[in-house]
């Protein structure tokens, strides 16, 4: 719906090097998951460690790619209310 609005009224930016820093991170995630799983095999109860696994080694490479900057933290921290502002400065944390 943003998506239809955007291009509507002319405010759609489609930005080439974010996108393909997101997609390399992905696209490093799950090659790196697909190796420890096949070492560790697969477990329900292992499934949590590779969840958060996983999401770690996103953010490590979406921080060191500098994929977000300020602007768009900012953005997403906007839709978090003003009362969580532990929140915000850990998300914020993750990100810069």
């Amino acid at each position: 719906m943003i998506y239809h609005y955007a291009r509507k009224y002319s405010r759609f930016v489609f930005e080439r090097g974010k996108m393909s820093k997101i997609y390399a991170s992905g696209i490093i995630m799950f090659i790196l998951m697909a190796v420890v799983q096949e070492r560790l095999g697969y477990s329900i109860l292992k499934l949590f460690v590779y969840i958060v696994t996983g999401l770690a080694v996103y953010l490590f490479f979406v921080r060191v790619l500098e994929t977000f900057d300020e602007g768009d933290i900012d953005l997403f921290l906007g839709v978090i209310p003003e009362n969580y502002r532990r929140v915000k400065r850990f998300i914020r944390s993750l990100f810069v």
